[in-house]
């Protein structure tokens, strides 16, 4: 399945018994269709920008655009989480999964239930979940203790600082 994940994030017009419709293809359609382009705004990874609609209870979208190209490089359609190859690395998956939890586009329990995720699909949501409590962090916003029991280098750093 996760080779046939892959072949659908390079290549737009890919499709085979595994993968039913693929989710680059149908996120370029909808983001056209709703006008995420012109409605994106800053990302917080630097060149990019990132536009969304809908909510949970409807096909959310997220779509993240390369500011120099207009090219799509990745997204949520539905509960596929995507980058694509040349944009890996960047932290753009994280940024996905932040601000659709964030704008109520997706729930976080249901993301985890009849998802498949790849190998990086998974750090992605490691990553989104430290990303977001680094930030509260940073914020002052309350972080309950037993979140912070898995983020150690955040109350050493302030202890440290104090």
């Amino acid at each position: 399945m996760e080779a046939s994940v892959t072949a659908a994030i390079a290549d737009p017009s890919y499709t085979d018994r595994k993968i039913v419709y693929n989710p680059v293809a149908r996120l370029l359609r909808e983001a056209d269709y709703r006008n995420l382009r012109e409605r994106a705004v800053a990302c917080t990874v630097p060149g990019f920008a990132i536009g969304w609609h809908g909510h949970c209870q409807d096909n959310p979208l997220v779509a993240v655009f390369d500011e120099g190209t207009g090219e799509l490089a990745g997204g949520l359609e539905h509960k596929n989480v995507f980058v694509r190859p040349q944009y890996r690395g960047r932290g753009l998956g994280a940024e996905i999964l932040i601000v659709a939890f964030e704008n109520a586009l997706r729930h976080p329990d249901e993301m985890n239930s009849h998802n498949t995720l790849t190998t990086a699909g998974r750090a992605n949501r490691v990553a989104a979940h430290r990303i977001a409590v680094e930030r509260a962090f940073e914020n002052g916003l309350e972080v309950p203790p037993e979140v912070l029991d898995d983020y150690p280098h955040l109350t050493d750093a302030r202890m440290a600082f104090g």
